[in-house]
């Protein structure tokens, strides 16, 4: 599994429509988010271990590639946070600069543009 594409079931539609930004991602939707929840309960074991080893190559893969921006100078030093709130503390602080808008504007953009 070196690449999985993930594409919105509307793409085609989308790509015609007013909406279109470039973007393919969907929006969090909390109803959609259940409606995969439960399809993600009925996979055996096997294909959930399959999904949270792709989930964690790609989590370690977008820190490597941004480690710069995301690992202390200092090498004792511990996280700051180690839940993943970094991440959401540098769109905090990249809304404050309005350079993108407010945060959830910031939260659309690509996190490789940002």
């Amino acid at each position: 599994m070196n690449t999985v594409l993930v594409m919105r079931k509307d793409a085609e539609t989308f790509r015609q429509s007013a909406d279109w930004n470039g973007d393919l991602r969907e929006e969090f939707n909390s109803v959609l988010a259940d409606k995969r929840t439960r399809r993600f309960q009925k996979m055996s074991i096997g294909q959930v271990m399959a999904v949270l080893k792709y989930f964690e190559w790609m989590n370690k893969r977008f820190y490597k590639a941004y480690q710069d921006v995301y690992d202390s100078d200092e090498p004792d030093e511990q996280p700051l946070y180690k839940n993943g709130e970094r991440i959401l503390t540098s769109l905090m602080d990249i809304a404050k600069l309005s350079v993108f808008g407010n945060f959830d504007q910031v939260c659309k953009q690509n996190v490789h543009t940002v």
